[in-house]
């Protein structure tokens, strides 16, 4: 099916123990009451001795030890010159080493009994192929012995709740976040530079940071883990992933579910859409790109927040910190600017929005106190009156937050001079009064703006922004967020009755035996043997029809001429009948047919392509939209999860560019939306009660006007070959 491919070269690791027995690897590694380094060197500057100092300048209270072939000491600490030497059990060793070290280290750290190693070192899969093997043998190695491993290729990590910092560059002490600030923000990376940024913008914004993990080409340990892990941590409120790929998604979707049950939020930020993104990322991390779009569907379902750029990446995780409860009601926007009402009309538009309009309460309130030539309605204009009039912003915030149509405000407003701060001060009341989420914006670009105005947003919390666009795309996706939260599913069903299937593709006279089973409209109509067969059916069912070869192993029967169309009478009929077993014969030889399949001729109406595929690690997605031939063409389309509730899915196929085609178009017929979307709720059904299907396509299904149902005229259903 177009758009849904799957790598299925990357397979899920095997022999580790469950996700919450790996939690028990974690805490030690972030927790640990003692640490060994290996590859330690007496050479000043060398990432030993910087790693020593991390620990020192930390006050790590716990046991370091120190194992380097050359021997000597670090910072009065003596260096062995063995591994064997180390006591059993350590909790955590640090590989200092190159990679042409590691593979002897974690043979050692296997020895001793060490329960996590961080591997710094470069020159793994992240290299290509050639590497790959040397990374698969060390995770075959940590996974037998239940060992976990950070990296290969990471930059380590830093506690800062218990200020403990392993990594091998020179920063500051770390600091722990005020009691009075948890619970706080963990970030879990693939990239360390990535990590930094993230790091480097939340302290920038005041967000405490309880952990920062580079996790690397993850040949042990991944983001299901670490997830895991903090979904039972107090000091943890907030995840922001960064991801090049999941590589154990079954448990991805495991943990996610530990933490949303936890009440903490995931926002991820994963690359790969396009094929060069997904090059880059195989020689970043050494990762085999899987399916972005199924990625996104299905991490979306379990909960969480996955969003397409880098600033929303960090905007949204802050606001979220914020407020915790993400908005399902839509915003409304304040600001000076009738230029900006219409930027943000656009805005949202594009970003799958409305602006519902005030309420007449609302309305009420805020007429007095605007000029006569503005009415209140959303997006608000306060005009120039609130540079002159400091706490009217102020006071149409409180307005709005109180609005029960509103779900978030976003106000754009410039920074107004050196009195800016006195502006600020009564918005910061309201702010503190609300649970809904405020974005504030600075207008101006990079025009400089007053210290104390930043402070004191900073210092309350406010999430200020100097790009209107940013400050509105921050808000859809935090909204879509609570929206996809608050869906329904259709729930798991037992089917009983489906006709027996055989492994690999069904012909499509027994695809749409299953499918009328699931309640799904098809053609009148049926198999026949024989000729007379067929003039039976056809007299039965009323002419015109149409007639198709059925074979498994002729999925694609127009390609070899096995349809025939529009089929008047009797005599049509037999003639086409003779005719299709001839060009089957000529074009494929020796096919041992099923027979002909009969059907009656469909009337009008929207085709559209409803289909399914079985991702094999990530599991079912549906796929919806525009058919027929404009499926490729257009690739007019909607992924959906299979457990969506059919009010759900209407609203996706709202989303469809070609959405306005539903609905009376140019004198065509609107038509049974809600018999599509329980089609397609079918369909989901069927993926989630029966594993061994793993692809399903409807091409087309026939949408009729409205209350006359849906009709599936082409089917292929693909079981998994045995």
């Amino acid at each position: 099916m177009k758009g849904m491919k799957v790598d299925a070269t990357v397979r899920p690791a095997e022999g580790l123990p469950r996700i919450g027995l790996r939690k028990d690897l974690v805490a030690r590694l972030l927790r640990p009451q003692s640490v060994a380094v290996i590859g330690a060197s007496a050479r000043p500057g060398s990432p030993s001795g910087i790693l020593v100092g991390l620990l020192d300048q930390n006050d790590f209270a716990g046991d370091v030890h120190l194992v380097g072939r050359s021997g000597g000491e670090i910072g009065g600490r003596p260096i062995l010159t063995s591994m064997s030497d180390l006591p059993a059990g350590i909790d955590l060793a640090v590989l200092t080493l190159p990679a042409a070290g590691v593979e002897e280290a974690i043979e050692g750290c296997i020895e001793r009994e060490i329960a996590a190693a961080v591997v710094f070192a470069s020159g793994f899969a992240e290299t290509g192929e050639g590497a790959r093997g040397a990374q698969e043998e060390l995770t075959r190695r940590v996974e037998e012995a239940g060992v976990g491993i950070v990296g290969p290729n990471c930059l380590g990590f830093t506690n800062y709740i218990d200020r403990i910092d392993i990594g091998f560059i020179p920063v500051p002490p770390a600091e722990a976040p005020p009691s009075d600030s948890l619970p706080a923000l963990a970030i879990v990376s693939q990239s360390g530079g990535l990590m930094g940024h993230a790091f480097w913008g939340f302290e920038e914004r005041n967000l405490p940071v309880a952990y920062r993990i580079s996790t690397g080409n993850e040949a042990g340990l991944g983001l299901s883990d670490y997830i895991a892990f903090m979904a039972d941590d107090p000091a943890v409120s907030v995840i922001a992933l960064y991801a090049e790929h999941i590589r154990r998604p079954a448990e991805f979707l495991e943990a996610v579910a530990m933490a949303r049950a936890s009440g903490k939020t995931l926002v991820l930020y994963h690359t790969g859409r396009g094929a060069k993104a997904q090059q880059a990322a195989a020689s970043h991390t050494g990762a085999l790109a899987g399916d972005y779009a199924t990625m996104k569907v299905l991490a979306s379902r379990a909960g969480v927040l996955v969003v397409d750029t880098l600033e929303e990446w960090i905007d949204a995780t802050e606001l979220l910190v914020r407020n915790p409860r993400p908005p399902v009601l839509a915003p409304a926007v304040i600001t000076t600017s009738g230029a900006f009402c219409a930027i943000a009309h656009d805005y949202f538009e594009t970003l799958g929005l409305e602006l519902p309009p005030l309420s007449a309460a609302s309305e009420a309130l805020l007429t007095p106190r605007l000029p006569e030539f503005t009415p209140p309605k959303n997006p608000l204009d306060l005009t120039t009156q609130a540079a002159f009039d400091i706490p009217l912003t102020a006071d149409a915030l409180r307005v709005l937050v109180q609005d029960p149509a509103i779900g978030s405000v976003a106000v754009a407003v410039p920074a107004l001079g050196p009195d800016a701060a006195k502006w600020l001060a009564p918005f910061v009341e309201v702010v503190k009064d609300t649970d809904k989420p405020v974005l504030l914006t600075a207008l101006g670009e990079d025009s400089k703006i007053p210290a104390d105005f930043v402070a004191l947003a900073r210092e309350h919390g406010i999430l200020l922004s100097r790009s209107p666009e940013r400050a509105l795309r921050t808000v859809a996706a935090v909204t879509h967020y609570g929206r996809n939260l608050a869906r329904g599913t259709a729930g798991f069903a037992t089917l009983d009755g489906l006709p027996a299937l055989r492994p690999g593709p069904q012909p499509e006279w027994l695809g749409k035996e299953v499918l009328g089973a699931l309640g799904i409209g098809r053609p009148a109509g049926g198999l026949t043997r024989n000729v007379n067969e067929a003039v039976g059916m056809a007299n039965a069912i009323g002419y015109p029809v149409a007639i198709k070869v059925q074979a498994a192993e002729l999925a694609h029967k127009t390609e070899i001429g096995g349809v025939i169309l529009n089929l008047k009478d009797e005599a049509a009929l037999r003639e086409a009948y003779v005719e299709l077993l001839d060009r089957v014969g000529k074009a494929r030889s020796g096919t041992v047919l099923d027979g002909i399949l009969v059907e009656a001729m469909a009337p009008k109406g929207l085709e559209l392509v409803v289909g399914a595929k079985r991702d094999p690690l990530w599991g079912p997605v549906l796929l919806a939209g525009l058919g027929g031939i404009m499926v490729e063409a257009l690739n007019d389309v909607r992924l959906l999860p299979a457990d969506l509730a059919p009010a759900e899915i209407e609203a996706e196929l709202r989303k469809l560019n070609s959405a306005k085609l539903l609905d009376a178009f140019r004198g065509a017929p609107a038509v049974d939306v809600p018999a599509v979307a329980e089609a397609i709720a079918a369909i989901g059904r069927l993926m989630l009660a029966r594993p061994d299907i793993v692809e399903i396509d409807i091409n087309p299904l026939l949408a009729l006007p409205e209350g006359q149902g849906v009709l599936a005229l082409d089917a292929l259903i693909v079981t998994a070959a045995v």
